[in-house]
């Protein structure tokens, strides 16, 4: 071979396809986060996603700890995913159902899965969300002992709903239920 060998240099990868997101794209057009957001949940998100590795100390006040996740250290985060105050001084771990396919068990893998249900809007309208509403998708739904029936489908058959939108979706199915039974 004569001649020199040239050197490749790779190219700047354009900016994220979200409108307002500054970061370079990653897959699909969109940076990382988008990306990881929409493979998670289906939707990349807005622009304003939070940034993960900003926060390096602890949240709660007095606490100079290292950052776990969702801004606390091992401590308080543990709490605040128990539903304990993270202020508290006294935390016991709630105990563990007897059988997992339990209401109580697979909401708190909704909770573990997905995070609280305020974390993200309703479906029906978009405001603030409340709860982990199950859509009566299932066919085979289980049954609490209150008679509530839930699925252990955490994945297809919960969205995150607001309570009066929930209050009426069970409400309108309570209805369709007496019409046709």
């Amino acid at each position: 071979m004569d001649g020199p060998i040239a050197h490749y240099v790779k190219a700047t990868p354009p900016p994220c396809k979200i409108d307002g997101c500054d970061d370079v794209s990653d897959s699909r057009g969109w940076c990382r986060r988008h990306y990881l957001r929409w493979w998670r949940l289906g939707d990349p998100g807005p622009a304003e996603l939070r940034r993960i590795g900003l926060i390096e100390t602890c949240t709660a006040d007095g606490c100079d700890k290292q950052h776990r996740t969702k801004g606390y250290c091992d401590t308080h985060y543990r709490r605040w995913k128990r539903g304990v105050p993270v202020e508290s001084k006294t935390f016991k771990a709630l105990p563990k159902p007897s059988d997992p396919n339990s209401y109580a068990a697979v909401h708190a893998r909704l909770r573990a899965t997905w995070g609280p249900a305020s974390d993200y809007a309703c479906s029906t309208c978009g405001e603030d969300a409340r709860h982990w509403a199950y859509q009566h998708n299932d066919p085979h739904p289980l049954r609490a002992p209150n008679g509530m029936p839930y699925s252990t489908d955490i994945f297809g058959c919960y969205e995150a709903m607001c309570g009066p939108c929930h209050g009426k979706f069970d409400r309108d199915l309570d209805m369709r239920e007496a019409i046709f039974n």
